[in-house]
């Protein structure tokens, strides 16, 4: 892994944000800056790296920014690299059940965004980071060069088995089932999910930013908002692929 770099000078640190670091992040986990700011009333910590390139922005809501450290390891050589935890979710302060929404999530994406001023913005969108990512730019595709999706969708879904799955992860059985035991910080962190190549410290520091109840409620949530939301006339998403919005 490359060791972190500063931000490159255009994108020094906004006045007033305060850098943070648990003790379950040492740098030897984390080798990247964090920082913060305030949104819609919440601290929400972002990390802001990397070299002179085309800015990248990394988002999977739901989890927590570690899921990126070995690409932003890969890539901050060369490109600037952000992430950021939603507020709810890893380093960001937590909310209450009515905020732990799609829409809270773009808002915060949204936010970031405008607050770092970023442009020809490259979007790296996993899971339900999809959703509201496209949500948040809709409004800013001035900003947006390019979209790298993995795993991940922007139109309402067809067929049975993504609204299926969506309905039975956002289910409050699934939830609470996860909020006792830690099925899913434990099982991410396995040979099964993002963890399958992390040293077990790493691992240590992936299932700390998922130890909390609320955190383990909110992709499941997120999950069921999702499933709601593919249903609603009202979600800024397209019927399918072929209407989505041409740049």
């Amino acid at each position: 892994m490359n060791p972190a770099t500063p931000p490159n000078p255009g994108t020094s640190p906004i006045a007033g944000r305060t850098t943070v670091r648990p003790e379950f992040l040492p740098e030897s986990v984390w080798p990247f800056p964090l920082h913060s700011l305030r949104a819609n009333d919440r601290r929400l910590v972002f990390t802001d790296t990397g070299g002179h390139g085309p800015a990248l922005l990394f988002v999977h809501v739901g989890l927590w920014c570690l899921m990126w450290r070995d690409v932003i390891g890969r890539l901050s050589d060369r490109y600037r690299c952000i992430t950021l935890d939603v507020p709810g979710s890893g380093l960001s302060d937590r909310t209450s059940r009515q905020d732990q929404t799609l829409d809270s999530a773009a808002q915060a994406i949204g936010a970031l965004i405008d607050r770092l001023d970023l442009r020809d913005l490259t979007l790296v969108v996993h899971d339900l980071g999809g959703l509201a990512t496209l949500a948040a730019v809709r409004p800013r595709l001035s900003r947006v060069a390019a979209v790298a999706a993995v795993n991940t969708f922007g139109w309402k879904p067809r067929g049975l088995m993504l609204p299926i799955a969506l309905r039975l992860f956002g289910s409050a059985a699934m939830r609470e089932l996860d909020a006792l035991t830690g099925l899913l910080p434990w099982g991410s962190a396995s040979l099964l999910g993002v963890g399958r190549r992390w040293s077990h410290p790493i691992k240590q520091a992936w299932r700390a930013g998922l130890r909390d109840r609320s955190s383990r409620r909110l992709p499941h949530r997120l999950f069921r908002d999702a499933a709601a939301t593919s249903a609603s006339t009202s979600w800024p998403m397209p019927a399918s692929p072929s209407s989505r919005t041409a740049r």
